[in-house]
């Protein structure tokens, strides 16, 4: 190396800075630019994030530690020394438009991770210089799309703007901006705010070129990162309209992902995940049934009477669209009163009704999960939140009829292990929405060791017909009404651990698995 790099030019003070001694014929082959042509800042980004890559590094003990990296022009990746140092197994996550990332508060990089992994790809060390913390990487070559970028031809001078991209405290794929402060001995000093996960991401100028490759800072944590919801999100938080969906509801998987995290974000869009007219069907069959158990009479005809008026149907339709979007609120989570669960010893229920509640709490005993699986979690709105932080990801779907689809989530537990559930979605028009409590003959066609959905019609059934009776006999609507409404629009008394008895009512289920 140059014992004078102030005499340097910016492209070897980046060879420098980037490849070390040893690597320094890497830089030669490197795209370049043309040095008068400064670009916006949005056009640089724009273009230089399809360059970087997310570098996953194994550690021994269930351990990894994560850097960024980019592409040269041969197609390998180029990262700090230090992020792959002692790795097990090493891995790179290329760029990918669209891929929901989150902040440290929703989960980080852990989720981020475990929701992607699929798309890691295995790389591994050519060449590495533990004295300018520099390495290359070979990847598979299963990548095709490699956009390498270019090395700066101007010199870099204090004062000079530049952006630094990475994945900066568990933050994929961001950019920060700041200015050269000096060229010290070997190094660029600059005030881009970096910190953990920026390591070996380049530092671009304003046209779009690599004056370095970041490896080091003085503070152990960056300053001056903050989050803010987008616009569009916060409008449909507030329920007011907005131009934009979080919703993809081409296929069942993004179906089931993108209404996942809609309902993390209690955003309204997340109502229009599913079938409501199979969860009204099922509200009906239950009516009918429920009539057969009692007397003929006043009380039957009353029961046979739910849901025939017209607007009935329309006003339960928008109870749950409401009712699913702030199933994870914590202020909806406060004021919501969940009911007793349903006695087998009540003495206004029909025998055999009463028979159907007991067998319905044994089915429920025997299935209760223990406290780390995805179940338990599911009926605690807090823990569910923590757990949906965690991240999720769709691990297999089966097409069991030309409109119906299975598909299988998992979901990590805190202890590491890997929980799984099962949804189904029925396709309607163009759209794939999720029926929350599946049909027996739906449960029947569950590919054969695929765990069962979280919730089935057959179970809430018997704890449905108890809600429904009583309600009659005590004279209340069997259609209750949610507060600050003055129609009729289905409630239902809960069922176990505050679920709602009236099918698609519960009151903890996040929607995407089943209302």
């Amino acid at each position: 190396m140059d014992s004078h790099p102030q005499s340097l030019s910016s492209r070897a003070l980046a060879c420098c800075l980037g490849l070390a001694l040893s690597l320094v014929s890497a830089c030669s082959s490197v795209p370049t630019a043309r040095p008068d042509l400064e670009r916006p800042q949005s056009a640089i980004i724009q273009s230089a994030l399809p360059s970087i890559v997310l570098v996953v590094a194994e550690l021994p003990g269930d351990k990894y530690r994560f850097g960024a990296g980019f592409y040269d022009a041969s197609g390998r990746v180029l990262t700090a020394q230090h992020v792959v140092a002692g790795h097990t197994r090493l891995s790179v996550l290329p760029f990918r438009p669209g891929r929901p990332s989150y902040s440290p508060m929703d989960g980080g990089i852990r989720r981020y991770l475990f929701e992607n992994t699929r798309e890691l790809i295995r790389a591994s060390v050519v060449r590495e210089d533990g004295v300018s913390d520099i390495a290359l990487l070979e990847v598979s070559a299963e990548l095709t799309e490699r956009p390498g970028l270019p090395w700066a031809h101007a010199e870099a001078h204090p004062g000079d703007r530049v952006f630094a991209l990475g994945h900066p405290q568990e933050t994929p794929w961001s950019f920060s901006a700041g200015v050269i402060g000096a060229l010290q001995y070997g190094l660029i000093q600059h005030d881009a705010t970096v910190g953990p996960g920026s390591s070996g991401g380049p530092l671009l100028n304003q046209r779009g070129e690599v004056v370095g490759i970041n490896v080091a800072q003085v503070v152990s944590l960056p300053v001056g990162l903050s989050f803010a919801r987008p616009a569009h999100i916060v409008a449909l938080a507030l329920g007011e309209s907005s131009s934009a969906t979080t919703l993809d509801l081409s296929s069942p998987t993004s179906s089931a992902l993108s209404c996942w995290r809609a309902q993390e974000l209690a955003l309204t869009d997340v109502a229009g995940c599913f079938d409501w007219d199979a969860e009204w069907a099922q509200v009906m069959s239950i009516v009918q049934e429920a009539a057969t158990f009692v007397p003929e009479g006043e009380l039957r005809q009353k029961i046979l009477e739910c849901g025939t008026d017209t607007l009935d149907k329309a006003a339960w339709i928008e109870h749950r669209r409401y009712h699913v979007t702030r199933a994870l609120d914590p202020s909806y989570e406060k004021s919501t009163v969940r009911s007793a669960d349903p006695d087998p010893d009540d003495p206004e229920l029909p025998p055999e009704v009463a028979k159907l509640v007991a067998e319905g709490l044994a089915e429920w005993k025997e299935s209760d999960p223990k406290d780390t699986s995805f179940q338990a979690d599911f009926r605690d709105p807090k823990r569910l939140r923590e757990r949906l932080r965690l991240g999720l990801r769709v691990e297999d779907t089966r097409r069991v009829a030309p409109n119906l689809e299975w598909v299988l989530l998992a979901s990590p537990n805190s202890d590491g292990t890997v929980a799984h559930f099962s949804e189904l979605y029925v396709r309607v028009g163009d759209r794939w929405l999720q029926r929350g409590m599946p049909w027996p003959d739906d449960v029947a066609k569950l590919p054969p060791a695929w765990p069962p959905p979280i919730e089935s019609f057959s179970l809430q059934r018997k704890f449905s017909l108890a809600s429904l009776i009583k309600r009659a006999k005590a004279g209340k609507p069997c259609l209750s009404q949610p507060p600050g409404t003055s129609g009729p629009t289905p409630g239902g008394a809960s069922g176990p651990t505050g679920r709602s008895g009236i099918p698609g009512t519960l009151t903890t289920r996040p929607l995407a698995s089943g209302t």
